[in-house]
């Protein structure tokens, strides 16, 4: 059974800024109506301040509109040059970036009685509690961006949380993955995202550094603590895909990342990128780094049908202001579009591969850093679809 975007008015608290298919937004400053979602592709005419257009699709910082009047056309632009509407019934409506031939909306699978299927755990910190952590522009279209990804994997809303900012704590994200865990039976996958800030703190009073995410209320929160929430999800033949968006590496003193405050401007794309990384007040340089993130992470959660995915410590992991962090925008376009075969699903290998390569041509030019690859701790072979097509129960 199926049912539409339209029908599942939970989706509605989960967009952050949207508006309907159809209803008329206007044009907050002059802006190019453009061919293609890039700051580069041919633009179509100038859409003056104040305008009306119509909303299709959001993708990334995105959005794809209509405008009105004669004649009318279609394009791209900014979404931020938009007043969008924040509303139940226009979020309820928004296409998420898979379409048809009509534009009509997208459909989500529900689960009719044991068939397996997806949950998805949001976790997205645009702020934190500490006004000195740096804010982080580009969760907003992380949030757009997780949602495709949710989509693709048909993940209904009932089975959907969100967690933003001050509601993003360890305790926080603790119940919220024991709750689901509970609801999740024999097969189910489970897709957890984070997007926000890392960091190196000590495990425990006196122990090395390691990797970390960083919380709303400014705690750490290791591997090994990730892999103790993930174990309850993974008692039933589970399938996991945990993306981490965030740094472990902080930008190399004197380099334009840490010298540039508002963030650093590259030639491949006008969004200004800033790192995801903040520190936490502990010197972490007379301390050995113990084990990785990923590796405390996958020890427990890295088993057939689990894979975890996050930058590499080799690098340092960039957020867009624009379009957002730079795994989670690449991620999603390789997994919609980009790394999907002629016939059959992503495999997570493939999806992380092409992001590697999205990256570097992102990242090209950037000076004194390395942009972060993504690294794949698990199974690469992992298909990226619902749970209940080709035979998910290897």
């Amino acid at each position: 059974m199926r049912r539409t975007i339209a029908a599942a008015l939970a989706w509605a608290c989960c967009l952050g800024a949207a508006a309907a298919e159809g209803d008329p937004v206007a044009v907050l400053r002059a802006t190019e109506l453009r061919s293609d979602k890039r700051p580069d592709a041919p633009p179509l005419r100038t859409l003056a301040t104040g305008a009306s257009v119509s909303v299709l699709a959001i993708e990334g910082g995105w959005a794809r509109v209509e405008t009105q009047g004669a004649p009318r056309q279609r394009g791209w632009l900014r979404a931020g040059t938009l007043n969008l509407a924040t509303t139940a019934s226009a979020a309820s409506r928004l296409r998420s970036g898979r379409e048809d031939s009509t534009e009509a909306t997208v459909t989500l699978g529900v689960r009719g009685g044991s068939e397996p299927r997806w949950h998805a755990l949001l976790v997205l910190l645009g702020r934190y509690g500490d006004p000195s952590l740096p804010a982080l522009a580009g969760s907003a279209a992380d949030e757009a961006s997780a949602l495709q990804i949710a989509d693709t994997l048909d993940v209904a809303p009932a089975d959907l949380r969100v967690l933003r900012n001050a509601d993003a704590t360890v305790e926080g994200m603790t119940s919220a993955l024991a709750q689901m865990a509970a609801g999740m039976g024999r097969g189910d996958g489970l897709l957890l995202y984070f997007s926000g800030h890392g960091t190196r703190a000590p495990h425990a009073h006196g122990a090395a550094c390691t990797e970390a995410l960083l919380a709303y209320d400014g705690r750490a929160l290791h591997g090994a603590d990730v892999a103790r929430m993930l174990a309850p999800a993974t008692t039933h033949r589970n399938a996991i895909l945990a993306l981490y968006d965030a740094s472990f590496t902080a930008p190399t003193a004197r380099s334009p990342l840490a010298l540039q405050a508002a963030g650093v401007r590259l030639p491949t794309d006008e969004g200004l990128l800033r790192p995801r990384f903040a520190r936490t007040g502990i010197d972490c340089a007379s301390r050995p780094e113990a084990t990785s993130f990923l590796a405390a992470v996958a020890a427990t959660a890295g088993k057939r049908d689990q894979v975890q995915v996050a930058p590499s410590a080799a690098g340092v992991a960039l957020d867009d202001a624009h379009k957002g962090g730079l795994l989670t925008q690449f991620f999603r376009d390789c997994l919609l579009r980009d790394a999907r075969p002629a016939a059959g699903p992503v495999l997570a290998a493939a999806a992380a591969d092409c992001t590697n390569e999205k990256i570097a041509a992102r990242a090209a030019g950037l000076v004194g850093n390395t942009a972060a690859n993504v690294v794949l701790a698990g199974d690469g072979a992992l298909a990226l679809e619902k749970r209940s097509d080709s035979g998910q129960l290897r």
